[in-house]
């Protein structure tokens, strides 16, 4: 058994990026949810998962926040004709009757991670759909990520190649080196290539403290015991939480009839941008 989880708006964001000025007869925007709802045809077409789930950010302080007060203080607002779609992909959703979790001052990335690791257990592969490398610090075991545009599977030594440390190492990576898209500090002057050459070295930031006398060069070795709080909080903030309360896997079920998707295209009048989807979504 199969179970595809999604990281919604990683998908909606990159598909209304890339399909800024597409409008439907009434002039309402649809870009990035025609996008969405043809990448889910997609992932469905091509895996045919018996389990199919979206999870969604709730746009509302979350424990990350608690814990910094500045992350994710540099995003610009939502972009005025993004945010009538946000509705269009919780229909999109609605009618393909595919489960969506968000809220409880958690990410999306929480979601994904609680989804995937309890629901391990029960299923052949799971499969993470995203553009977020942040989320390959789960793969391991029988789970993979997907890009969802690419379809390209990623095992745990992918991720290993791409990233250049462990799937489970990813959280103090990004301690050492920080994540700009998301204020994240990381210590100051610590690169990816040191970074993943310290924890190749070294597995953690704690060990690396503990080693700090092999750190070279010198000022980078200061500034790294300067900033070992900082690393340890840009760590935290990294992780991801796997506690979150979650139905039994059996109400994850999805599917839909022909005349649900056909409804869902002529209320927002896409006739013109969605002339076919996966039959296997029927009575699924």
């Amino acid at each position: 058994m199969t179970l595809i989880v999604i990281d919604g708006f990683s998908i909606l964001f990159r598909n209304f990026f890339a399909m800024q000025n597409l409008y439907n007869i009434d002039g309402l925007p649809i870009g990035g949810a025609v996008g969405f709802t043809k990448t889910i045809f997609k992932i469905i077409e091509n895996f045919n998962p018996k389990y199919c789930v979206v999870a969604l950010d709730s746009g509302k302080p979350t424990w990350r926040h608690e814990m910094y007060s500045l992350y994710k203080s540099h995003r610009q607002p939502t972009p005025e004709n993004l945010i009538p779609q946000f509705d269009m992909i919780f229909k999109a959703c609605e009618m393909l009757g595919i489960s969506t979790f968000k809220g409880q001052k958690c990410e999306a990335d929480d979601w994904i991670a609680s989804i995937a690791t309890k629901y391990s257990s029960d299923c052949s592969n799971v499969y993470i759909c995203s553009c977020d490398k942040d989320l390959m610090q789960l793969v391991g075991n029988n789970i993979f990520f997907i890009d969802p545009f690419k379809l390209m599977i990623m095992h745990e030594h992918d991720v290993q190649e791409k990233i250049g440390v462990l799937p489970k190492q990813i959280p103090d990576l990004f301690g050492l080196i920080g994540d700009a898209s998301d204020c994240i500090p990381g210590v100051p002057s610590v690169g990816p290539k040191t970074a993943s050459n310290w924890i190749n070295s070294f597995q953690t930031i704690e060990n690396i403290l503990l080693n700090k006398d092999k750190l070279t060069p010198k000022s980078r070795r200061d500034k790294f015991i300067e900033y070992y709080d900082q690393a340890i909080l840009s760590r935290k903030l990294a992780e991801l939480r796997y506690e979150l309360e979650l139905p039994n896997i059996a109400e994850l079920h999805y599917g839909t009839t022909a005349e649900n998707i056909q409804e869902f295209i002529i209320h927002y009048k896409l006739e013109k941008h969605i002339r076919k989807y996966p039959q296997i979504l029927i009575n699924k």
